[in-house]
């Protein structure tokens, strides 16, 4: 705010801090009565807005407001792709973009010698049936899943004759 005198026709003019917008008049104009011609404005924060979680995580941030930071995060068994914050610019937008959570995979199981695996996907959750040849026996859990940090669970399979 400047404010150059307090005499007859002085004028006043107002401005607002980066991130700011002016509510009211910007200029206001002393009146032969020693008054202004209108109200002093004021200051209102720049809103970003709400941001959308993404699919398998979250998002938090306390305000939606000029300077505010959000963090992302994703759920187990998904890995962030993209950056995990963004901030609040001056402008009313959200910096950068969005991040992903994708799935973890824990790749093709191993197979152990004279058994067979069954599975349709080797993705966080999925599992792996082992059954043995004919003629050998199955030592271990017969079921493998895959776990929240990309591998296999119970690797330990193996068949005797």
């Amino acid at each position: 705010m400047t404010i150059r005198a307090t005499t007859f026709l002085s004028v006043s003019e107002f401005t607002c801090d980066e991130g700011y917008d002016l509510i009211g008049s910007a200029r206001l104009v002393c009146k032969a009565d020693g008054t202004w011609n209108g109200t002093e404005p004021t200051c209102r924060i720049r809103d970003c807005g709400s941001l959308l979680a993404p699919a398998s995580g979250t998002v938090v941030y306390a305000s939606s407001t000029y300077g505010s930071v959000a963090l992302y995060q994703c759920n187990g068994g998904h890995d962030m792709v993209g950056n995990g914050t963004r901030g609040c610019l001056s402008n009313s937008t959200w910096n950068g973009q969005p991040p992903v959570c994708q799935i973890k995979d824990c790749q093709i199981p191993p197979i152990p010698l004279n058994d067979t695996a069954t599975f349709n996907t080797t993705t966080f959750g999925s599992s792996v049936m082992y059954t043995c040849d004919a003629g050998f026996d199955l030592i271990g859990n017969n079921v493998s899943e895959c776990l929240e940090f990309g591998n296999w669970s119970s690797l330990h399979t193996h068949t005797v004759k």
